[in-house]
C-alpha cells in the first residue's frame, strides 16, 4: 500500500510560518486514519515559497514537515513506522516562476507519503 498526501492544494502555510492551519486538519487526520494500523515509512517533505534566501528557506520547511510529524504523533505510536523528515526549501516548486500570491502560497506545502512494509 502507498498513499500520498499533499496538505498545500491551495496555501496550507501562512507566510513565514510553521503552524498547522485548521483548514488542513480533517484532510490530515483521514489520512492518519488510513495508516493506524499499518506499518511502513512515512516521509514528510517540507516545502517553502522563493521568498528569503535558501538557507532560512530550508531551515523553514524542516520546521514545516515537523510540525506535521509532531501533529500526527499525536495519533499515531511513531515507533511504528520508519519516518523521514526532510526540508527542501524551495527546490522543487509547483509553481516556477511564481508570478502572483497564489502560486507563491501553493509552493508553501507538505507532502507525506507512505509506503506499507511488506
Amino acid at each position: 500500500v502507498i498513499l500520498k498526501l499533499t496538505l498545500g492544494a491551495g496555501a496550507n502555510f501562512d507566510f513565514d510560518k510553521s503552524v498547522l492551519l485548521k483548514k488542513d486538519i480533517p484532510q490530515l487526520d483521514a489520512f492518519i486514519d488510513q495508516i493506524k494500523d499499518l506499518k511502513g515509512t512515512l516521509t514528510i517533505i517540507g516545502h517553502t515559497d522563493t521568498n528569503g534566501s535558501y538557507e532560512y528557506n530550508d531551515k523553514l520547511s524542516l520546521r514545516r514537515a515537523n510540525a506535521i510529524k509532531e501533529y500526527m504523533g499525536k495519533s499515531l505510536d511513531l515507533n511504528n513506522y520508519k519516518v523521514e523528515v526532510i526540508g527542501k526549501g524551495e527546490r522543487e516548486p509547483i509553481y516556477k516562476p511564481e508570478k502572483n500570491i497564489p502560486e507563491m502560497a501553493a509552493n508553501r506545502r507538505v507532502e507525506i507519503t507512505f509506503v506499507e512494509a511488506e
